[in-house]
């Protein structure tokens, strides 16, 4: 057995990894909590003399000094959190002292705080990342202007860096303002260049969509690229195949959001929490998931040599 030491960034509380785990060594951590949360098929979780079995969203919490080793499945994924007790003391003193024992698989008891325990592990996830996002609307009158802004802001709480640019380009013309559009594109092409690149569904039926799509891969040409999805009247869901499931607190908070920032869609008759809701437990069921998020990625790139690169 061995130590292992986890280093906290100043002033962060907390590391996160997302990572595939085939086996570790039996190992105990002298500083830090330990929380982990299966993302992607299965993981076994040796702790002391116990033996756990998680599945995809359970998670296990794994005490400072705990013996402990972890064993995946072929197609794991876990998100690993590491939390340093000690910079909590203002909220308890006696906290490096208290043992936690919170396993979503035990919680029989209690499952009003099951959900209130995801969500927090999911918070310390999206605090604890690293990203800058920048964030482009093409079009908008001054009141969806202000419900851009207003959403990036509600979106984007957890970003390290936030650039959010709305542009006023005339709505249902894209086809004809390209010109100008791709200048835009341009510049944004400057900027350090993107991990990854969100944008509209290829064959999306909207034709300012499908411009915005175009003119994304036609400057971006080495990036990884997803296309996302948007349900509507003409009825143009296709067969996506990148999946990032969800739990049901993200999904509420994700309707909230949409909710609260765009008032002015309140009485079209799609936008209801049923539509979104509907559409990523059908998503969820594609990719064996309570929820998820579908996305539509046209290449991925295997580097042997230096692991896998998407785009």
């Amino acid at each position: 057995m061995f130590e292992a030491v986890v280093e906290f960034a100043s002033p962060s509380a907390v590391t996160s990894v997302v990572q595939a785990i085939r086996r570790t060594n039996l190992h105990v951590h002298p500083v830090a909590l330990e929380i982990v949360y299966v993302l992607r098929d299965a993981l076994h979780v040796k702790v002391g003399c116990e033996d756990f079995d998680l599945r995809v969203g359970d998670f296990a919490v794994l005490n400072r000094a705990d013996p402990h080793q972890l064993s995946g499945s072929a197609d794991n994924v876990t998100a690993v959190l590491h939390v340093d007790v000690a910079e909590f003391c203002d909220v308890d003193p006696l906290v490096e002292h208290i043992v936690f024992a919170c396993e979503s698989f035990d919680l029989a008891r209690y499952r009003k705080q099951e959900s209130l325990l995801r969500g927090l592990i999911l918070d310390l996830l999206s605090r604890s990342a690293a990203v800058d996002v920048d964030w482009v609307v093409f079009s908008g009158r001054p009141q969806r202007r202000i419900e851009a802004r207003r959403s990036a802001a509600l979106f984007l709480k957890g970003a390290r860096k936030k650039r959010v640019r709305v542009e006023n380009f005339r709505d249902g013309f894209f086809p004809y303002q390209g010109a100008r559009i791709k200048r835009v594109f341009e510049e944004l092409k400057k900027q350090p260049a993107p991990d990854l690149v969100l944008t509209h569904y290829r064959d999306d039926r909207h034709q300012d969509h499908r411009v915005l799509s175009d003119l994304a891969w036609n400057t971006f040409r080495n990036h990884w690229i997803l296309e996302y999805e948007i349900p509507k009247f003409d009825g143009d869901l296709g067969v996506p195949n990148c999946f990032v499931p969800l739990d049901r607190s993200t999904c509420d908070r994700k309707v909230e959001y949409l909710k609260t920032a765009f008032a002015s869609q309140w009485e079209k008759h799609w936008f209801t929490a049923e539509t979104f809701m509907g559409l990523m437990r059908l998503r969820g069921m594609e990719c064996c998931a309570e929820y998820a998020e579908a996305f539509y990625g046209r290449k991925t790139v295997l580097d042997l040599s230096q692991g896998m690169r998407k785009r």
